[in-house]
Formats: structure tokens, C-alpha cells, sequence
């Protein structure tokens, strides 16, 4: 697939020529492909010819079709365009009838505000162009993994070691609070009473992907991301649903059903309430994985050198119906919690090892930062240091710490 190419088309409908002009003069310098209508009955022929238009704005009272009838025109045929609809005798019945027959995102009153009006089609046009660079990265990232289950023999350990080694290529950060939050999950699941072995699996398995998501963010948001750090990824909306993108991937590759419901549901609270939404699954419903899960991740959230661990668990437990407390009691009460016991020490490239978290930045001779420091070292980022030392020499030591036993 080619670079995904955004839409700066704009349509603007109005009977009348002196504002089509008008429009025109004030939109020529925003760098869209700015293009207008006063005939309002050929606006299926312009769709048809010139669309999709990432953002249409229609003049309510005209000959013709009306603007309510042209923006259901407009949804009838691209859906995914954002409606304006502009008048200068706003009623409750054109209102109600513009949301309900052609799902206007704004209302709009004449005459307009000059500086106003360009900054709502900016924010309506990179809108369009941010829901639609998500669409075309998911079906990217679809074929992708396609292809990839094509080339590969088709057993699951091999498909998934694949992903999570994608991962630490894109985003360092999420590929290490998932083996952070792996290695948890799965001591605590070993504590959980009567999992069944399909269950097991399929936490197991939303365990290794539940941030698989996040490699399919635009790379402006992984440049934030890895520069920043993954706490941040609440600031851009389309990032903070990454999980529900993975899901929405995941449930319909076979046996993977399970796994993409425990990764929908990681956000959603155990009253019901959270992310996604629309959803009102609550209580023991909410598959096993997912309170898990959500568990772990606020956890880790949490967690700080003066506060973490067991202190953080007892504050869950006073957040009423957020958290599977039956979950956090099993862990205040087994041995699953983060321990603070730390070693730190020099060592050499020969001695590293999975699970290692470095201290300082790991450079080559030539000044070039592999890795960053508070990354934890995985079995992919072992084999890539090995490997780029023969073309790089690495600086040593290597500071490094672990937990103590």
C-alpha cells in the first residue's frame, strides 16, 4: 500500500454567488482543494465525480434541495465525511432534522465569523484526516500480518514472538511494561482458583498483545511516545483507544476470539463504567483477563519508589467498583506483588540478559544511543545488541539492575 495521502477537499453549497465567492477568497491561502456548488440537485453528480470531500458545508434555505437534504445525500454516499450545515434562520426543527437525517457534526450560523470559520474546517479536515489515517493503518497493519501468517509456518509462539519483536522496534516502552506486566500476570494467574486450561490461554496469550495496538500509532505519536514516555499517551485521544484497535484486529483471527475481548475490555471497571463506553458489561462478566489486566496496568500506573506494590494495592481496594477486589485481595495476600529489592551493577555485553533494566543509555563507540536507559532488556534487544556490536563496538560496561530474589 502507498503513504497514506490526506483529503483536503472542501465542499461548500449555497444558491448564493456572492458567498460561494466569498468562501472561496477566504479559504485560498489554508492550502485546501477548495471547491463550491449553487446548484443544490447536483450535488449527487459532484459526489459521485469528486468525492469524497473530507468536509461539506451546506446552506439550509436554497431552491432544490434544502441543506438537510443535501448533507443526507452526502452521508448516504460518504458516510465518513463531516456535515456542516450553514443558515441564517436556525430553528429547533431544522436542527433536530439536520442531527437525525444526515448526522450534522456542527451547526453553523450566518453570516460567519471570518477567522472562526477557518479554524472550525481546520479542525473538521484534520479530524477526517486523522479518523482515516487510523482506518488506513489498520487495514495496512491487516495485510500486513497477513502476508506475515502466510510467510510464516502458522504456529501461534512463532506469530506472537514476531509481534512483540515488532513491538520493542517501535515503541521500546510498551514492549517492556509488557514483559513487566506479562511476568506479573502470569504469577497471579497461577494463584487464581479454577482457570480452565482455554481461559489460561487466552489470558495468556492477552498477557503478550494487550500493547499491540500501539505499534499501529501514526509515527508522530510513537516520536512523542518514546521521547515523552508512555505515561503521556492520554494526551492524544486516538492513542489512549489503542487496545480497542488491537481488539477489533484480533477478534476474528481464529482461536483469538477470547483474547480480543480480554483486550477490549482491559480499561472497563468493575461496576461497568470505563472504556469502551457503550459497553455495559460489569462485575465477574468482564472476562478474567481483562480485570487482570486492568488491575496491573493502574498498578503499574501507580506505582512509585516511595509508593508501590502492596501500599498501591490497598489504595485500589478503597476505589470502590473500579477493581476486581477478590483479585487484589489474592495478591495482598499471596507473594504476587512488585518487590523493591534492588541490585544494580556493571557489567559486560557478554553478561547481559532478559529481564535486565538498564540505568544509563547504551551507546557504540561512534556516539549512537541503542537503547535508552530504563529499558528493560528482552530477548529480541539482547540479540540486536549482540549483533550491532560487530558492525559497532559498544560502550562498556553496562550499568545495569536487577530484582533480588
Amino acid at each position: 500500500m502507498d503513504a497514506y495521502a490526506p483529503n483536503k477537499k472542501v465542499l461548500y453549497v449555497d444558491d448564493e454567488e456572492n458567498l460561494l465567492s466569498s468562501f472561496s477568497s477566504l479559504m485560498r491561502r489554508e492550502g485546501y482543494h477548495i471547491q463550491t456548488l449553487s446548484d443544490s440537485l447536483s450535488i449527487g453528480t459532484v459526489l459521485e465525480r469528486d468525492g469524497p470531500f473530507a468536509l461539506v458545508i451546506s446552506d439550509q434555505r436554497m431552491p432544490g434541495l434544502d441543506g438537510v437534504g443535501v448533507l443526507k445525500k452526502v452521508k448516504e454516499s460518504h458516510a465518513e465525511t463531516i456535515r456542516i450545515l450553514l443558515t441564517g434562520f436556525a430553528s429547533l426543527e431544522d436542527t433536530q432534522r439536520a442531527i437525525n437525517e444526515s448526522g450534522i457534526a456542527r451547526y453553523l450560523n450566518k453570516p460567519w465569523d471570518d477567522e472562526a470559520l477557518k479554524q472550525l474546517v481546520r479542525e473538521c479536515v484534520d479530524q477526517f484526516n486523522l479518523i482515516s489515517e487510523n482506518k488506513y493503518l489498520t487495514l495496512r497493519l491487516a495485510r500486513q500480518n497477513a502476508a506475515l501468517t502466510d510467510m510464516l509456518d502458522g504456529t501461534v509462539a512463532q506469530s506472537i514472538r514476531l509481534l512483540s519483536n515488532l513491538l520493542f522496534y517501535i515503541n521500546p516502552g510498551a514492549a517492556n511494561q509488557t514483559e513487566r506486566v506479562r511476568k506479573l500476570g502470569r504469577l497471579m494467574l497461577d494463584m487464581v482458583p479454577g482457570v480452565s486450561a482455554e481461559e489460561r490461554w487466552d489470558v495468556e496469550r492477552a498477557l503478550d498483545l494487550f500493547n499491540i495496538g500501539i505499534a499501529m500509532l501514526p509515527p508522530l505519536v510513537q516520536v512523542s511516545l518514546n521521547k515523552d514516555g508512555l505515561h503521556t499517551i492520554d494526551r492524544f485521544p486516538l492513542a489512549a483507544n489503542h487496545f480497542i484497535v488491537a481488539a477489533d484486529l484480533l477478534k476474528d483471527v481464529p482461536q483469538f476470539s477470547g483474547v480480543a475481548e480480554i483486550i477490549r475490555l482491559q480499561a472497563k471497571n468493575y461496576d461497568g463504567s470505563g472504556k469502551p463506553e457503550a459497553d455495559q458489561t460489569m462485575g465477574n462478566n468482564i472476562p478474567l483477563g481483562a480485570r487482570l489486566l486492568h488491575i496491573l496496568l493502574d498498578l503499574e500506573k501507580m506505582s512509585t519508589p516511595n509508593f508501590r506494590g502492596k501500599d498501591v494495592l490497598k489504595g485500589m481496594l478503597k476505589r470502590k467498583g473500579i477493581y476486581d477486589t477478590g483479585l487484589i485481595d489474592l495478591m495482598l495476600n499471596g507473594s504476587v506483588s512488585p518487590k523493591g529489592g534492588r541490585k544494580e551493577q556493571d557489567i559486560t555485553l557478554f553478561h547481559i540478559a532478559p529481564g535486565m533494566t538498564l540505568l544509563e543509555d547504551i551507546r557504540t563507540q561512534l556516539g549512537m544511543v541503542l537503547l535508552q536507559k530504563n529499558t528493560m532488556l528482552t530477548e529480541a534487544s539482547v540479540k540486536i545488541l549482540q549483533q550491532w556490536n560487530g558492525y559497532d563496538r559498544i560502550v562498556e560496561p553496562i550499568r545495569i539492575v536487577t530484582a533480588e530474589q
